[in-house]
């Protein structure tokens, strides 16, 4: 009997460590990253890159052995907007694709045409190379080639490229031949003809454009003799072919009295946005307004509006952005001439909202930090934040109206007044367009979204990667 007795016992127990086996079993066999491992060499390095995309995680990048598939992963995850931090460009082991990763985060337009793991599905090339990858990783690798090719064989570095079926990746492979014969070069201004004659063949307007945009920016950099008046040519050709505000971001290359030399050179239609680089640039390495619109004022009269506009735009946003300290900026918006504080307390809005990630419980917990009276300012810039979310897709209409049904009623025509703002710009200023959008979103306060458009219309900037849309006179002028 006793026997029997333990004979059941020990049948149960394997039959509980029989269904535990069979359990873990499934559980490792339906892990991811599993799969990936009974693949072999490229193909489990592509499974795991794969996942990175999908799961948007980065560590599935760290388990690829092939150094290209591992750069071009990391590569995705900037390009795709899953990471927005330029860190991630430090992961990559080539030169050239570190370049262009890191070109990336301060040149955000690039993603709008930059190739895509999504897009190079179906992409047709010609030849033997890089045939052992797939068709995203294939195109990374003609890229590589075609750069590492550039500088002795050029012929053959443009063969690489024309291997390419689709004239918008082809004309990308181009642009990592120009970065290949730029980077390492100690005076650009000897191959200066010749890139802006390479620029010119290339087909397709936005890598034309950012073409020129990368010569202007390296002569910005390296400063050989000439250099002002041979960025300014390159940045009218480059705003030629596409409007991505070259002349906006050289200026922040440089400082002040290059600055004032370069947008000089720019012409009538690009100066706002020249000047504007130099009050962002102030911005940056001043935090004394005195000594900042002290140079503001050097500038051409009909300019140095432009400039001391920015510099309280940016200056508490900066702060915000680096040193996530809404206290500080609000005292350093405070010490602001009058004038201008509303558009400083605007910029801390717009960035605060980024900073706590969209959670709108957090952005209004601290908007209890601002000083009273430029709490409606602070909401107006959380609308102009949100709207660009929106508007640009990431968030949705559902998580839009949960923000705005969280927003106290005292705030609510301030938030819809900067909601207006950014949907005027991105509706082209369609006013078809930009009322439908109101109606739709703002309901009771459509109202208040349009006149947000309509102040807003007036007078644009563009700040740092954000079309930032300041009226002409100013918030608490506009709203008596």
């Amino acid at each position: 009997m006793v026997k029997e007795k333990k004979k059941q016992n020990k049948l149960k127990k394997e039959l509980i460590l029989l269904v535990i086996a069979v359990i873990l079993a499934a559980y490792y066999l339906n892990q991811p990253n599993f799969k990936c491992k009974t693949e072999n060499d490229i193909k489990q390095d592509e499974c795991f890159a794969e996942l990175a995309y999908k799961n948007s995680n980065e560590d599935y990048c760290r388990q690829i052995n092939d150094n290209l598939i591992k750069d071009a992963c990391y590569l995705s995850l900037i390009v795709e907007g899953i990471y927005n931090s330029s860190y991630i460009c430090s992961e990559l082991d080539n030169r050239y694709l570190q370049y262009v990763c890191l070109r990336i985060s301060p040149r955000p337009h690039m993603k709008e045409f930059i190739s895509k793991r999504s897009v190079t599905k179906d992409i047709d090339i010609q030849g033997m190379d890089c045939q052992d990858y797939n068709r995203f990783n294939k195109v990374v690798c003609l890229y590589v080639k075609a750069a590492e090719n550039a500088k002795t064989n050029l012929s053959k570095a443009e063969s690489l490229c024309d291997s390419i079926s689709n004239k918008t990746i082809r004309d990308e492979c181009y642009f990592y031949i120009i970065t290949s014969l730029i980077i390492g070069s100690n005076n650009i201004s000897k191959k200066k003809e010749f890139l802006i004659d390479y620029c010119q063949d290339i087909k397709t307007n936005n890598w034309k454009s950012e073409c020129f945009y990368v010569i202007a920016d390296e002569l910005s950099f390296q400063k050989p003799d000439g250099f002002i008046k041979g960025a300014a040519d390159a940045c009218l050709n480059s705003t030629k072919y596409k409007d991505f505000k070259c002349y906006n971001h050289v200026a922040l290359n440089l400082n002040f009295n290059e600055g004032n030399q370069f947008c000089n050179f720019a012409d009538e239609s690009n100066k706002i946005s020249c000047y504007v680089g130099i009050g962002h640039n102030l911005a940056i390495n001043f935090n004394d307004y005195n000594e900042a619109f002290g140079e503001c004022r050097k500038i051409n009269n009909k300019f140095n509006e432009t400039c001391l506009i920015t510099y309280a735009a940016k200056t508490g946003a900066l702060i915000v952005k680096w040193e996530k300290d809404l206290v500080k900026a609000n005292e350093n918006c405070l010490k602001l001439p009058k004038k201008y504080d509303s558009i400083c307390f605007i910029g801390i809005g717009n960035e605060a909202s980024k900073l706590f990630n969209f959670q709108i419980s957090k952005i209004l917990d601290n908007i209890e930090l601002i000083r009273e009276e430029h709490k409606k300012d602070f909401a107006v810039g959380v609308g102009w934040s949100y709207s660009r979310e929106f508007r640009e897709n990431n968030i949705n209409k559902l998580q839009l109206k949960e923000a705005m049904s969280s927003i106290p009623q005292e705030f609510n025509e301030d938030f819809f007044y900067g909601f207006g703002g950014f949907v005027s710009f991105k509706s082209k200023y369609n006013d078809t367009k930009i009322n439908e959008t109101c109606l739709s979103i703002a309901n009771d306060f459509k109202d208040e979204c349009i006149r947000g458009k309509d102040a807003w219309h007036n007078f644009s900037f563009y700040l740092d990667g954000d079309f930032l849309l300041y009226p002409r006179y100013y918030l608490n002028d506009l709203k008596k």
